[in-house]
Parts: C-alpha cells; sequence; structure tokens
C-alpha cells in the first residue's frame, strides 16, 4: 500500500485523533444539540442506503453459534450479516429525527441469534433512552426497555442468555435485565462518570469500566463484590474464556493492563512500548485464551493495526492490519479468528494468522483531505464539480448537472475554479481539525467540542464559510454569523461558485450539497459510489440517477417508537418523482417550472403521506419453475400497508402485460392481503415475470416480486411487426416538415428487404401524413393486435413534430392544432397514450421504439425552458421507457435542425437506414450475430455517426439519446456484404 507523504501523514493522524475524542463525547453533544419536540415525526426523512454503514461503526456482536454477525452505526441503522460469507442479510432503522435521534452507539445480539439488542441516542433531550429489541426474523420491535436516564452505550448478553447489561452515558452507572421478560432486576447508579464497558464471565460475574476512573466487579447475583481505581480511563474490559483474567482497554494511552478476575489486582501490561500514540481502548481474548488483542486509534503510517500478543498477553506481539482508522470493536471467534469494527468504517473478519477473509468498507466518495491546493473545484456557477474518489482527492471524477454524465479522469480540470482560502481582507487561521479558529486573530465561537474542517471565501470577500464536525457557518466578513445548519457529518470540503449563489460541501457521509449562499437553504444533493453509480436530488423529492442506483437513497417512515421505521427505496417514487429536467432547473435558477410541477405533483412528503403501497410475492413455492407450455396463471400475493391497493403491473421479460381485469373497486376492499390472479404468454426459454403494484392514490410502488419460469419449447421463428408514422404536413401549416414520409417510406423498405432469415414475415403499416392522426394510429395497433404473438418483434416508429412537457413525451400527429399547453396532454400522442397502445394491442416481449422528432416552437414558458434544457427530453425518454420496458432510441438536437435534410432525408433516420442497411453491424465474421444488425449495434452507430456528420454537415453537433438496457435483438439481415 502506498503510504501518506509526511504532510498527508499528519494531516491523517489529526483525523484519527478527532475521530476518537469525538466518539467518545458524542452522548454529551447530544444531550445539548437539540430542544425541539421529542416525538418521532411523521414526515420522511432521507436516508443514503449502499448496503453497507455510511458513518461509524460503533459496536459489533457475534451469536454462540457464529451465524450472524451485527454491527451498530451512527447511521441509525443495525444491519445483520452472514459470518461465513461477509453478506448482508437485513437491515434494522431505528426511530429517528433528522438531528442525532436514532444513532446506534450499542448492540448486542442474544446467544441464540433470535434477538438484537439496540441502544443509542433514542429520544429527544429532556426524555428517557430507549433500549430496542428486534426480533431478528420479522425486523420488528418485539420490546422496549424504557426509563433510562441516558444512552446506552455498550449492551452484552450473559453467556447462558438470562440476562442483559447496560452501560449508561453520563453518572448513570449500569442496568441488569432478566431477558425471560426484560424486566429491570438490578442497577447500580454509584458512578461518577459515563460507564463505557461491561462484560459476563461464564458464571455470569460481571466486569465494567467507567471514565471516573474505576473497575468495578459483581457477582452473579449483580452485587458488587469489589472495584479498584486504576488511575486511568478504563474502556473495554473483558474476561478471558475460563473467567481467571480481565484485560482492560484505556482512552488516552495506549496502555493494555491484564488483572486477575477475583483480586483486581493488576497482573501485568502487554508490551505496547512501539504504540507511541492514540490508544488501544479495544480490547478481545481468543476464543480459547492464548491470545489477547487490542486495538483503538493508535496509527501506524497511515494504519491503525491490530495488536496480537501471544501467551495469554505476556508473550510477543505482532500487528494485524484491518483499517486505516479507528478500530472501534473486537470479537473473537472459535477458529482463532477475529471480527473488527472500525471508525472507517470497515467490518471484517479475520481468520488466525490476520488475513482477511471477507472486508468490507464503504465505497463511497471520501472527501478527506480534499481542501487547500486538493480543493473541490466549481464550474462559475457550479453546475460542473470536480472531486476525488477517494481519500486525499485520488481518482479524480467531474460531475455535470447539464448533461448529468460522471466523467472519469476528467482533462478540463484548469478551466474550474478552486475554493478561496485567503483574500486580503479575510484571514481565518486554525481551521484545520481545530477547536478554536480565528477571524483576524477573534475566536470564532464554536459548540464544545467541535472542530472546524474546511473553509471557503465567497468571490466577491464579504463573507466566508466554515465548515465543522456538526454544522455548516455563513460569516460576513467581520465573524457575524448569518446562517447555521447542521449537516449530516463532518464537512470535509468546501466551495462557492464564483457567481455567488452556491456553497458547495462534501461531506463525510459522501454527498455533495449545494446551498443557497445567501438564506443556507439545501437546494441539491450528489451521491457517487466508487463504481460510479450516483444518485442526485432535491429537498423536495425530485432525483436523477444512473443505471442501477435507484435503491442508493430512500425515505424513512417512522411509526411510532414501538414499532420499526418502514423505508421506501427512491426508485419506489420514479413515476412522480424522477425528473433530472428539474435537478437542471434548479441549476438555473428556474423557480417558476419547478413551483408548477410541486403544485402538479407534490413534494416528497405529500405524497408518501398519500400512503405505503402493498408489499407484494407471488404465491407459489419456488420462484424457479419449468413449463412446457408458453401459458400461464399464477397468483400474486398484495398485502395491504395501509395505503390501500391501486394499479397492478406485472411483466414477462420486461413487457408490460396487459391491464389486470380485477375491478379496482375489488382490490380496494383488500383489508390484509388477497392473491390476484395473472395470466400471460411466455416464449421459449427463460423467463422473468416481475409484479408491483400501487398504493391507491397510483403515486408509490412497491418493490418488484420477481421469479423465472423456463419454457422447455423450441424457438419459433419470430415475425418483425412494424407501425411506422410520418407526418411532414400538419392541419397548422407553420408546422411542416420536408422529410418525415420519405423516411416512413424508407424504413419500411429496408425492413422488408432485409427480412431473411431472421423473420417468417415483416408487417410494416405506415401512416404519412393526413392518415396520421391518434384515432388512425389506435386503429393501427388494434387491427395487429390478434396477429402479434409474444416470440414476435414490434417497432414503432414515429418522425414528426414532439415536445416534452412536464417530465412527460408528446408526439404530435397530423391534426395538432397549439391552443395552449393542456392541447398536448389531451390531443398528442403521448407517453402514457403509447403506453397503453402496446400494453393492449401488442403481445410481443421484445419492443423498439424510434423517435425521429424535434420541438415545434415557442409554445409557451416550458417550451422556451426546454430550449435551454435539453434535459426535459431525456427525462421525458427516460420515463418512456420505464413505462413501456421498450428499447428507445432517440433524435435529440439543441437547434431547430434536428430534421435538417441529408441526401433526402433527416439526418438522423438517414443515419438509421444505413445502420439497418449493415453499416452497424461490429461482429467479427464467424461470430455469432455476424451480418445482423442488433438494437444495441444500431444505438452505437448512431451516436458515433450522427454528431459527426451534423458537425461535418451543418457546422454543430448534434447527439441521439438511446435507452436501450439489455432489450438488445437483431432486426436486419444482410444477406450480402
Amino acid at each position: 500500500m502506498k503510504r501518506p507523504n509526511p504532510f498527508q501523514k499528519s494531516l491523517f493522524l489529526v483525523i484519527a485523533l478527532t475521530m476518537w475524542t469525538f466518539s467518545w463525547v458524542l452522548t454529551s453533544h447530544a444531550q445539548s444539540a437539540s430542544t425541539e419536540n421529542s416525538d418521532f415525526p411523521s414526515t420522511p426523512i432521507l436516508r443514503i442506503e449502499t448496503g453497507f454503514h455510511t458513518a461509524v461503526i460503533r459496536r459489533i456482536d457475534v451469536d454462540a453459534q457464529e451465524r450472524f454477525v451485527v454491527s451498530a452505526s451512527d447511521d441509525k441503522s443495525v444491519r445483520i450479516w452472514d459470518l461465513h460469507t461477509g453478506n448482508l442479510l437485513r437491515t434494522f432503522y431505528l426511530p429517528a429525527t433528522e438531528g442525532d435521534v436514532g444513532k446506534a452507539y450499542a448492540v448486542a445480539i442474544s446467544p441464540d441469534g433470535n434477538t438484537i439488542a439496540v441502544g443509542g441516542f433514542t429520544q429527544q433531550n429532556g426524555k428517557s433512552q430507549v433500549i430496542y429489541l428486534f426480533d431478528r426474523q420479522s425486523a420488528q420491535i418485539s420490546h422496549r426497555i424504557t426509563g433510562l436516564e441516558n444512552a446506552a452505550l455498550n449492551l452484552t448478553y450473559s453467556p447462558d442468555g438470562k440476562y442483559l447489561a447496560a452501560s449508561l452515558g453520563g453518572a448513570n452507572g449500569i442496568r441488569i435485565y432478566r431477558t425471560s421478560d426484560y424486566e429491570f432486576i438490578r442497577a447500580d447508579r454509584d458512578y461518577a462518570d459515563r460507564s463505557n464497558w461491561a462484560d459476563f464471565d461464564p458464571q455470569n460475574r460481571l466486569i465494567t469500566t467507567s471514565d471516573d476512573g474505576k473497575l468495578r466487579l459483581y457477582d452473579s447475583n449483580f452485587e458488587l463484590i469489589r472495584s479498584v481505581s486504576t488511575n486511568k480511563q478504563p474502556f473495554a474490559a473483558v474476561f478471558s474464556p475460563e473467567g481467571s483474567h480481565i484485560a482492560v482497554g484505556y482512552d488516552g494511552e495506549t496502555s493494555v493492563d491484564v488483572y486477575d478476575a477475583d483480586t483486581l489486582k493488576l497482573l501485568f501490561s502487554a508490551d505496547t512500548t512501539l504504540a507511541n500514540n492514540g490508544n488501544l481502548g479495544s480490547v478481545a481474548w481468543s476464543n480459547n485464551g492464548h491470545t489477547l488483542y487490542a486495538g483503538g486509534r493508535y496509527d501506524k503510517n497511515g494504519d491503525n493495526p491490530i495488536f496480537r500478543w501471544s501467551q495469554k498477553g505476556r508473550g510477543a506481539f505482532a500487528e494485524w492490519v484491518a483499517s486505516q482508522n479507528t478500530i472501534m470493536d473486537l470479537k473473537p471467534l472459535k477458529n482463532g479468528g477475529l471480527l473488527v469494527g472500525s471508525f472507517d468504517p470497515v467490518l471484517a473478519k479475520l481468520d488466525s494468522m490476520g488475513n482477511p477473509d471477507w472486508s468490507l468498507r464503504p465505497q463511497f466518495t471520501d472527501f478527506r483531505g480534499q481542501r487547500l491546493h486538493n480543493s473541490i473545484r466549481l464550474s462559475e456557477n457550479a453546475d460542473i464539480v470536480h472531486f476525488g474518489l477517494e481519500l486525499w482527492g485520488k481518482n479524480e471524477v467531474q460531475f455535470s448537472l447539464r448533461s448529468f454524465e460522471l466523467t472519469l479522469s476528467p482533462q478540463n480540470k484548469s478551466s474550474l475554479f478552486p475554493a478561496i482560502t485567503e483574500s486580503n481582507s479575510i484571514h481565518v487561521e486554525n481551521w484545520i481539525d481545530q477547536l478554536n479558529p480565528q477571524l483576524n486573530g477573534t475566536p470564532l465561537s464554536l459548540k464544545p467540542y467541535e472542530r472546524s474542517r474546511s473553509l471557503a471565501i465567497a468571490p466577491d470577500e464579504q463573507s466566508f464559510v466554515l465548515g465543522s464536525e456538526w454544522h455548516l457557518r455563513h460569516y460576513d466578513r467581520d465573524g457575524k454569523l448569518r446562517w447555521m445548519k447542521p449537516g449530516p457529518s463532518a464537512v470535509w470540503t468546501l466551495n462557492i461558485s464564483r457567481d455567488g449563489r452556491f456553497v458547495v460541501a462534501g461531506f463525510g457521509d459522501g454527498t455533495l450539497r449545494w446551498y443557497d449562499l445567501k438564506t443556507g437553504d439545501e437546494q441539491l444533493a450528489l451521491f457517487v459510489m466508487t463504481d460510479q453509480r450516483w444518485v442526485a436530488w432535491m429537498p423536495e423529492g425530485f432525483y436523477a440517477a444512473s443505471e442501477e442506483a435507484k435503491s442508493l437513497i430512500g425515505y424513512q417512515l417512522n411509526n411510532g417508537d414501538t414499532q420499526a421505521p418502514s423505508f421506501v427505496k427512491v426508485g419506489q417514487l420514479y413515476e412522480p418523482f424522477h425528473r433530472p429536467d428539474l435537478l437542471q432547473a434548479r441549476i438555473q435558477g428556474d423557480e417558476a417550472l419547478i413551483a408548477r410541477e410541486l403544485k402538479k405533483i407534490g413534494d416528497v412528503r405529500q405524497v408518501l403521506a398519500q400512503g405505503l403501497p402493498p408489499k407484494v410475492e407471488w404465491d407459489v413455492k419456488s420462484k424457479n419453475l419449468t413449463y412446457e407450455t408458453t401459458r400461464f396463471e399464477l397468483p400474486l400475493k398484495i398485502t395491504d400497508q395501509g395505503g390501500g391497493i391501486g394499479r397492478i403491473e406485472v411483466r414477462v421479460n420486461g413487457k408490460l402485460l396487459p391491464k389486470l381485469s380485477t375491478k379496482a373497486e375489488d382490490l380496494n376492499r383488500f383489508t390484509s392481503y388477497s392473491s390476484a390472479d395473472i395470466k400471460g404468454d411466455l416464449t421459449p426459454g427463460k423467463n422473468v415475470l416481475s409484479g408491483k403494484v400501487y398504493n391507491k392514490k397510483n403515486s408509490v410502488v412497491s418493490e418488484s416480486a420477481e421469479m423465472t419460469i423456463h419454457v422447455e419449447l423450441p424457438d419459433k421463428l419470430p415475425t418483425l411487426y412494424a407501425i411506422a408514422v410520418g407526418v411532414a404536413e400538419y392541419r397548422d401549416r407553420d408546422l411542416d416538415l420536408e422529410y418525415p414520409d420519405d423516411d416512413v417510406r424508407e424504413l419500411k423498405k429496408v425492413l422488408e428487404t432485409h427480412k431473411h432469415p431472421l423473420f417468417k414475415a415483416v408487417h410494416v403499416e405506415t401512416l404519412i401524413n393526413r392518415q396520421a392522426t391518434v384515432k388512425n394510429i389506435k386503429a393501427t395497433f388494434e387491427k395487429l393486435r390478434p396477429k402479434i404473438q409474444p416470440h414476435d418483434i414490434f417497432i414503432l416508429y414515429l418522425s414528426g413534430h414532439a415536445m416534452a412537457l412536464g417530465g412527460e413525451y408528446h408526439f404530435l400527429p397530423r391534426e395538432f392544432i397549439y391552443r395552449n399547453n393542456e392541447a398536448l396532454k389531451t390531443d398528442s400522442l403521448s407517453e402514457n397514450r403509447i403506453n397503453e397502445f402496446l400494453q393492449e394491442n401488442v403481445a410481443a416481449q421484445k419492443n423498439l421504439i424510434i423517435l425521429d422528432s424535434c420541438h415545434a416552437g415557442s409554445f409557451g414558458p416550458e417550451v422556451a425552458f426546454r430550449l435551454k434544457n435539453p434535459m426535459a427530453e431525456k427525462t421525458a425518454i427516460a420515463r418512456l421507457m420505464n413505462k413501456t420496458g421498450s428499447a428507445v432510441l432517440y433524435a435529440s438536437s439543441d437547434q431547430d435542425y434536428a430534421l435538417e435534410g441529408y441526401k433526402g432525408h433527416s439526418l438522423f433516420t438517414w443515419v438509421l437506414l444505413e445502420g439497418l442497411k449493415g453499416k452497424a453491424d461490429t461482429s467479427a465474421p464467424g461470430s455469432p450475430g455476424h451480418g445482423e444488425v442488433s438494437v444495441s449495434e444500431l444505438a452505437n452507430y448512431l451516436e458515433d455517426m450522427v454528431p459527426m456528420i451534423s458537425h461535418q454537415a451543418f457546422g454543430f453537433e448534434t447527439f441521439p439519446m438511446r435507452d436501450v438496457r439489455g432489450h438488445s435483438f437483431p432486426i436486419t439481415k444482410i444477406t450480402t456484404r
């Protein structure tokens, strides 16, 4: 591993030191940080969900049979992992608020593995804290222990599972509970400071630690036998497996001491002479008691190694490396291995030689070290941001809010602006990881234990923004606080756009967030994974995401403090809220458009208030079936979760089945659950069925229930069906175009010429000019309905004018007359109509939609906005594909020349035709598919050739759009080459 340079190492040490301190003072901060109402909000709380923790792992535990690992984190989740594979099994969210409430500081799993105890900052100030007992299998709260004076910092079960011990923050001591009913049975409140740890021996004796410096030993009836002052701050204390020794690690120093378990006499200290910084506060014995382990914030060249002593702690030591940050907890395993939880966060299982069997760590952006010369960079209006995915700004990328593209290793870094941290009139000192930043020699007041982390001075030098461990603060040039906003975690990097509109902050949870510099209100957020998945969102709920990234964020919905919260992934809100065009509107300052859409849709709080979607599952024993017929009928189990039951969508290989015959009024009578009988047709080979159900308002959809059916029948030769629509002559003659009619005729010719031996036949229905009405298009779909079979292929080609309005695509038929924007909704061939025609009439599971359309002049404010917001088109096309399940190829241009003539056709269609004739085929001779043109090959050909030819012919580049996503299949065959 490459080591940091001296400057980097120094900074890393500061980070590690401050993180350990922060970890032990957080409870006191939380106790003084908030005075708001203690009730859990019913409004949704946005959560980042990567499948791993996004904040420090405080505690870990393992069941007696070593099947399950549990981990507790400041990200307000507890997770269950398979010990052998490291696979995530389940996630528990704690009832929470936007502030600190919900942070999990302690976790323990009962020896039988059935119950998980969780403690932490579980209630607002002035309220007693709670320990939650979760049932592992159902993920529901089975019991609550109430009345705690402070947060539980550590929880532990006795080896026989009869007792649960809780160590409390503040001078509140410990509590013991009987697990048969989780009733309180014993307490010791005679502590002068917080209790950090408790551990049982095989006889149910108990050892505890406290910041008052004492070790306390209790008998099996939990009577205090003796206590001893260590003259230090003991953090962790654990019995050896046979109960004869107690190992103790400390906060503030690297000593690791071993005491006699009967007398609490100090027997010896392990050799820690080489540990010259930090501490080794977390300790553990090997399962056989022959080896002693310790780890903490001790840093060695950027790593936080674990010490391992032989001979029961008296022997020589070795170092194991599992993390680059503070070791928070250690748990031994029967095979001599070790479980490790750290601040990074990292969760790792080490074998008996210290090698990782598996190691889980964050895979999102690490903004630490991205300040000063490594600061994030912005375009003038902050619509492009340049940053590093890794520590110290390594693995540089750029994200554009113009095109919603993530660029790896960008070359134009120098054209963007770094943060300003020095100016003639504003001189901030001691702001790098310090408790006492100063402005021109005058202290800037922070909260106790709050460290300054980042700085950016406004370009006009009239103000500056300071980022800290907990807050984002905007000061004027004289140090007067203009606003202060809480952050989700430490603010590691800052920059202010040169136009003075936005401050952009990079946080410890991996998010970049855009704030209004004047008000401090959050405007946008971006979260990027190291595998280049990304999701961006607005506080109102509108979002954009790369493929496979729709599960990276979601919303927690509290169900009071007696039930586990619900969680809705943002992908379940695709239909109302997937609106990258509105994110672009925000960065461009078009709040009027956003306001119009909010008035129509409502924000995410209003939509989720309409109720959760049902839970759905296929009501069959196996999710992998084999059939000898192409017809299926299966029950879909639907369980109402309080939001009612609305539209049911079932897809076969991505193709939406026709609407179910079940009446909506019958569905709304479901009180608990029911089964809807789903019927449909399959194709030979593998068929994937997916079922989703909306809530009664059809605003939130369930997660998909999937299953696979293998049809053991020979493949059938398909027929290609196509409907090609071209409108060159509009009723409104101002809209007339020159080439759509010729484009349709040539497309029909090419498809019919290049059909053998792919298809049994090719049938192309053409609707040109006066024929191209919505009524005729619908009639043509209905005409083909009895002919098209599931194994066939269907193409819809539309050439003419179109508009994207409200995130929806509208093709303008021949009879269209623009009166107002409402006319687009009522008189166009909208995405809803296209979807309806496909769903009700086209059984083919392989569909391709080709759209060669340009916008139709200045119809209103949305049209004017579209001209400067190409994301309006991309949004509409993405939603069209999601709704129809079809592959989509689309001509796109910011100019009025999308259909400018090129060799007797529109440019897009001319390239399309050339590709279909064979130029798009890239397969090597002799390879599968050679001589065929597939949808993906055609998409690639359009992507390469359209911008090149448009630049050569017209002096500007136009870029086609595509949304194929695996929907690739051959559509022409070249018989001679």
